[in-house]
């Protein structure tokens, strides 16, 4: 199998995070992952917590595109 094995570490953690992926060297970044990983954090506070976004029974997008900027203006930082 071919893979890359790209590697990130930050400022005053003692572990480097190593990651096992299928995509070329030159588009591997573990910084991506690191984001990702914030996103998919961030969406599941914000689902699970006090705005509750899977009870609303939205289907105008532009309305719901609305209502995440303000959860997300209004949203302390995950991090």
């Amino acid at each position: 199998m071919r893979c890359t094995l790209p590697a990130w570490r930050t400022a005053g953690c003692a572990d480097v995070w190593l990651l096992l992926i299928d995509l070329p060297r030159d588009v591997a970044d573990a910084g991506w992952y690191g984001l990702r990983a914030w996103i998919e954090q961030g969406f599941t506070i914000t689902r699970r917590g006090s705005w509750q976004w899977q009870r609303s029974q939205m289907t105008d997008p532009d309305h719901a595109a609305r209502l995440w900027l303000a959860v997300a203006w209004a949203s302390p930082p995950t991090l």
